[in-house]
């Protein structure tokens, strides 16, 4: 028989093949929740787009306001 496909194993696999992006799947994944799916997509996204990525642009409002950056200002004079 079959094992049934709501074991921990089943559960780290789907979400190890989300945040890869590899594309595998046990078949749980019709059988989640919507807020499980969204769990899913997100790991999708994060997977392929980057940890880092994300959280920096999630946290760079943040640092807009407080840029190090100071252009010179200068008048230049031509001919």
């Amino acid at each position: 028989t079959l094992p049934l496909k709501n074991g921990i194993e089943y559960i780290v696999f789907e979400v190890i093949s989300a945040f890869g992006t590899v594309g595998l799947t046990m078949g749980l994944t019709p059988d989640l929740t919507v807020f499980g799916k969204l769990v899913i997509i997100f790991l999708m996204f994060v997977g392929r787009v980057g940890v880092y990525t994300v959280l920096l642009s999630l946290i760079k409002k943040g640092l807009e306001s407080q840029s190090k950056v100071q252009y010179p200002k200068e008048s230049v004079m031509i001919g």
